[in-house]
């Protein structure tokens, strides 16, 4: 403590780096990381970023620095455990996907770190390709091997894929002005309906449906709604999706005026506005009024 807010305060030219733990690794590479020179000055907040760099390249699982003070100079001294490396990744239970498509999509190769981080992302991709493909009851266990004494370790992917599912339902909860079936034709995700709609599941409709729900919203007036948040439950080969909704409050255009229309009247551009007086208010028809407005002045030379 009182070396930090020594350095904090001062800061301290580096009289030297010494790097303990390394087993499999470069030194030359960690040095490399830490990017520390004999002769730099250096502070708290230089320290601080120097490990946040570090952690990053997910090298090591364990690190920590510690400094021994001479005169107005320091030597720093870097504690590491290293994380094994790649040498072999298998998989096994995949039938829906291909074990190259999945090492391509996370650019697994000999080498890369195994750290924790690294092994959540890789379960976390996986399982999301498969709930493109509608399989959302996949689960997925990566077990690292013994590290060799090269730093080496093989990794085995087991995939249960378990069956494709279906949406079953789809609710809103908060929605007292627009019922549910009005909202689910705003939407392109559907419940399964035997023989049109295949209730499949696709992420990135699934989000794009949740905006039209909100332009829906605001083509009836309701200019604050929003998508608070929703929920996703799958029982067997059943989906379930709950959305919550904030309505807000319903509004009606009032007053509609011009201002700056020298070459038109207000009441001729009056006409181009699919909107009057007292309508509810609706997003849509105000953008393709002024659409409108802009291409009547377009046409003119403005």
């Amino acid at each position: 403590m009182i070396l930090f807010n020594f350095l904090l305060a001062f800061g301290l030219s580096v009289n030297s780096v010494t790097i303990n733990g390394v087993k499999w690794g470069s030194e030359t590479v960690y040095r490399t990381v830490f990017d520390i020179r004999e002769g730099q000055r250096i502070d708290i907040l230089t320290l601080r970023s120097v490990l946040k760099k570090a952690y990053r390249t997910e090298y090591f699982s364990d690190l920590a620095v510690k400094g021994i003070i001479k005169e107005n100079c320091i030597d720093l001294i870097f504690d590491i455990k290293e994380n094994p490396r790649l040498r072999e990744i298998s998989f096994q239970g995949n039938k829906k996907v291909k074990s190259k498509k999945i090492v391509d999509t996370l650019d697994i190769h000999k080498g890369i770190p195994l750290s924790p981080a690294t092994l959540f992302r890789w379960k976390h991709f996986i399982e999301e390709m498969y709930r493109d493909k509608g399989y959302y009851g996949t689960k997925v266990e990566i077990k690292v091997g013994e590290v060799d004494e090269k730093g080496f370790a093989d990794a085995t992917v087991s995939i249960h894929e378990g069956k494709k599912a279906r949406i079953k339902k789809i609710e809103f909860v908060g929605n007292h002005e627009i019922p549910d079936t009005k909202l689910k034709k705003a939407m392109k995700t559907k419940e399964k309906r035997w023989p049109f709609r295949s209730g499949k599941l696709e992420d990135e409709k699934f989000q794009e449906d949740l905006d039209r729900i909100v332009d829906y919203y605001r083509d009836h007036g309701f200019l604050e709604a929003r998508v608070d948040s929703f929920k996703i439950d799958t029982r067997d080969k059943e989906i379930y999706i709950k959305i919550f909704v904030f309505e807000g409050q319903k509004y009606r255009l009032g007053r509609l005026d011009f201002q700056g229309n020298s070459l038109f009247s207000s009441d001729f551009l009056k006409k181009l506005v699919k909107l009057k007086e007292g309508d509810v208010f609706s997003q849509k028809k105000l953008d393709e009024s002024l659409a409108n407005i802009a291409g009547l002045y377009g046409d003119s030379g403005y």
